[in-house]
């Protein structure tokens, strides 16, 4: 889910020591051997850097653009006065002790790198078990059920209205129909991750049917969809969900909400609101899947 241009600056700023010191510690082994680094040191460091970058880049990872530009950017060459005005003011004794300390600082900052990998293949697992469970709710809303919740609106239409009112009737099917027309591309992009343009016809819905048999429904999805992308949104989530429970009351997305809403608290770090949310959701609802996975999470994730 995650990359690396959400890592912060300073294991940047590390990375680039860890380079820049790479590189200094493969000439001064050269030194140390009594290889002889004139005018024609920065070629041989040209080539250890850019052994150097093809290791680093396999660590963090191929599908991580940014860590290769990072690298690309940084300088390759050290200049020949460095090299060989140091080199000539130093003992053996010196630049022993100095590339055992470049050595020591390599090995922690080659650490951080594999830590910094470590966590965004974390993140990753964490990103792809959000779409996941998006996905699972979203096979858990089949045909059947839609048209069951349109059924009573058509139904509602008392049977003895005039003639000249069923003649009506194919404009009313026609808006319901739109209606779920918008709410199918909605889900539709859900399903292909497009999480943009399912927030916006999802919008649609409220926006031209705010009472309409799918309103609920879309905003308890727009709150799902603003937790699980790349990027979350929990209190755009948290206000989507809240709006199900205070607007549309007695509708069956209500106790879903409610558990979200709990979960969106913890995600946020506010762990006693959640803890609220849940036990109230737990209590509520207890045998609702709702209060079922609200009593769990309680149990699992809750430590306040």
């Amino acid at each position: 889910m995650i990359s690396t241009e959400l890592m912060c600056d300073e294991p940047r700023h590390s990375m680039i020591r860890f380079y820049r010191a790479s590189v200094v510690v493969f000439a001064m082994i050269g030194l140390l051997s009594g290889s002889a680094l004139s005018l024609s040191a920065p070629i041989v460091v040209e080539s250890r850097s850019t052994e150097l970058k093809d290791r680093f880049q396999e660590r963090v990872g191929a599908g991580q653009g940014a860590a290769e530009v990072l690298v690309d950017t940084l300088p390759i060459e050290i200049e020949p006065m460095a090299i060989e005005g140091g080199a000539a003011s130093l003992s053996p004794i010196d630049l022993t002790y100095q590339m055992q300390v470049l050595q020591q600082e390599v090995m922690s900052l080659r650490g951080l790198v594999e830590q910094l990998s470590h966590d965004i293949q974390k993140s990753k697992s964490i990103q792809e078990d959000r779409y996941l469970e998006l996905d699972r709710r979203l096979q858990n809303q089949p045909a059947s059920r839609q048209a069951a919740a349109v059924a009573p609106n058509i139904a509602s239409v008392p049977a003895d209205l005039p003639s000249s009112e069923d003649a009506q009737a194919p404009a009313v099917a026609d808006e319901l129909k739109s209606e779920q027309s918008y709410y199918d591309e909605g889900l539709t992009s859900i399903r292909a991750r497009d999480y943009d343009q399912a927030i916006a016809s999802l919008r649609s819905v409220i926006e031209h049917y705010p009472i309409g048999v799918y309103a609920p429904n879309a905003y308890y999805w727009i709150g799902e969809v603003h937790a699980a992308k790349p990027e979350p949104d929990y209190e755009a989530a948290r206000q989507a969900l809240v709006q199900v429970i205070k607007s549309y009351p007695a509708s069956n997305k209500v106790p879903d909400a409610a558990f979200k809403v709990g979960k969106v608290y913890h995600l946020m770090g506010d762990c006693p609101r959640a803890k609220s949310a849940l036990s109230d959701v737990a209590e509520t609802y207890p045998t609702k899947s709702a209060g079922k996975l609200a009593e769990r999470y309680l149990l699992d994730q809750i430590d306040c």
